[in-house]
């Protein structure tokens, strides 16, 4: 990847994604809490602790995106509330950005803790 495809994470560049694309109808069966319509996207999240405490980086799957945020399973727990920093890697860029935790909810899984998670984009324009 070119460094001059890393780019900030702004509500233009996402609304401007999000308009590029034809959003199909959404499987999501869940509680509806984003007032815009998800795209689904399986790609790649990093996510780091926002507070710059640690150097540790955790790594998700993107599940879909809107304009406002984007929903990602993961395999660590974070509480609601908690601020990050997030590298969104999507095919035409990575959009790197801050976003908080609006929900997480363990998954019913045989094997390993995974959790499904809702990123709320925090848009420092």
């Amino acid at each position: 990847m070119l460094t001059n495809d890393i780019v900030k994470l702004t509500r233009d560049r996402i609304a401007e994604l999000v308009r590029s694309r034809e959003a199909p109808e959404s499987d999501y069966t869940g509680n509806e809490r984003r007032r815009a319509p998800r795209w689904p996207f399986p790609g790649a999240i990093g996510l780091r602790p926002a507070d710059g405490g640690g150097d540790e980086t955790w790594f998700g799957t993107c599940r879909d995106v809107s304009i406002t945020g984007v929903g990602i399973t993961c395999e660590r727990y974070f509480e609601p509330g908690t601020a990050l920093e997030i590298a969104l890697h999507l095919p035409e860029a990575t959009f790197c950005g801050k976003a908080v935790v609006r929900y997480c909810v363990e998954l019913e899984a045989d094997t390993e803790d995974e959790y499904a998670m809702g990123l709320e984009f925090d848009f420092d324009e």
